[in-house]
């Protein structure tokens, strides 16, 4: 499930818009050696998928947590 754009969190438009310490884990994830080698979009769209992919983790957990308590 994507999420609509609005809910986006990541919507870098220049790659001197990104942290040196979100730059440092792209290129850690990544089989490239500047960040200028990979697309904003793509870095967009990992990014936000990352961050839905912990997000849902995290609700699934809370959601198992309760169904125990109750």
């Amino acid at each position: 499930m994507s999420q609509p754009l609005a809910e986006r969190k990541f919507t870098y438009s220049d790659h001197k818009e990104i942290e040196p310490e979100m730059v440092d884990y792209i290129l850690s994830v990544a089989d490239v050696d500047q960040i200028g080698d990979i697309d904003l979009e793509e870095i967009n769209d990992y990014l936000n998928h990352m961050e839905q992919f912990y997000d849902e983790q995290h609700a699934q957990r809370f959601e198992n947590l309760v169904h125990r308590s109750a």
